[in-house]
C-alpha cells in the first residue's frame, strides 16, 4: 500500500493537504472567464520572452518590478510575465493572456505569490499542468501561479500522523510527502517500480498530484483517497 499526501497546495496556500471525497465519476472542466483588460500603464516591466514556452513581458527582475502599486516577491526560481498566453500552459490549448503569470517551486515561494496577490488586490488561481482546465479567450484579469512543486519525499510514519493509528513498521506501509506540482502519472509508475501498489491507476492520468487529491481522481474502481 502506498500513501500519497500533498503538499504546497493544488488550489490554494501551503501546508498538508488530504481529501477523504467520493471519486469522481467526471472531471469537471474549470471555466475562467474573468475579463482580461488592458495592461496598466503603472506596470513596471520591459519587453521579454517567457523562459517556459509562453511568450509576454517580464518584470525588470525579482522584487524590482511594481505592478499594481506593489512590489512583488523575489522569487529565487523564476519572474512574473506580464500577458503571458495561457494557451501555453493548458491541455486544450486555449486561452487568452494572463495579466501575471509566474512558476513556484515551493511551498513558500507559492505563499509568496498568494500575499502578493492579495495585497494588490488581484484573483488568483493556482494551475498544475492544466488538464480539464478552459481559459477564456480573452484572458485571465489577474495572477496565475503555476504549481511546480515536484519534489517525493519517503516519510517514516508517525504513530499519529493525521490522527490516524498507523502500524510503526515502514516495511508494510508506505508513507510518502508528494509536492502537488509533481505529475500523478509519474508517481504511481515510480511506486508501482518500486513495489509498492495502491497508484496503479494513477499512470493513466495526466495531470498533477494536488490536482488529484483535490478532485479524488480515479480510474478502473480505484481512487486517489482509497491509496
Amino acid at each position: 500500500s502506498s500513501f500519497a499526501r500533498e503538499t504546497g497546495g493544488g488550489g490554494g496556500g501551503g501546508g498538508t493537504q488530504e481529501q477523504h471525497s467520493p471519486a469522481a465519476t467526471a472531471t469537471p472542466a474549470l471555466a475562467v472567464d474573468r475579463l482580461f483588460h488592458a495592461q496598466d500603464s503603472d506596470a513596471g516591466s520591459s519587453s521579454g520572452s517567457s523562459s517556459s514556452g509562453g511568450t509576454g513581458s517580464s518584470s525588470k527582475g525579482n522584487g524590482e518590478g511594481n505592478f499594481f502599486g506593489v512590489s512583488p516577491p523575489a522569487l529565487a526560481s523564476s519572474t512574473f510575465l506580464q500577458n503571458a498566453q495561457l494557451s501555453q500552459y493548458c491541455s486544450l490549448g486555449v486561452g487568452g493572456p494572463a495579466r501575471l503569470l509566474v512558476e513556484v517551486y515551493t511551498a513558500d515561494e507559492l505563499a509568496a505569490v498568494l500575499r502578493y496577490a492579495a495585497n494588490a488586490g488581484l484573483p488568483c488561481v493556482t494551475l498544475g499542468r492544466g488538464t480539464n482546465t478552459l481559459f477564456d479567450d480573452r484572458g485571465f484579469d489577474g495572477v496565475v501561479a503555476i504549481n511546480c512543486i515536484d519534489h517525493v519525499d519517503h516519510v517514516e510514519p508517525t504513530p499519529n500522523t493525521a490522527g490516524k493509528e498507523y502500524v510503526e513498521s515502514s516495511s508494510e506501509f508506505g508513507y510518502f510527502r508528494v509536492g502537488a506540482g509533481y505529475p500523478v502519472n509519474q508517481l504511481g509508475a515510480t511506486l508501482s517500480r518500486e513495489g509498492w501498489s495502491g497508484l496503479e491507476f494513477a499512470t493513466g492520468i495526466p495531470g498533477t498530484v494536488g490536482g488529484a487529491v483535490f478532485m479524488n481522481a480515479g480510474a478502473d474502481g480505484q481512487d486517489t483517497a482509497a491509496a
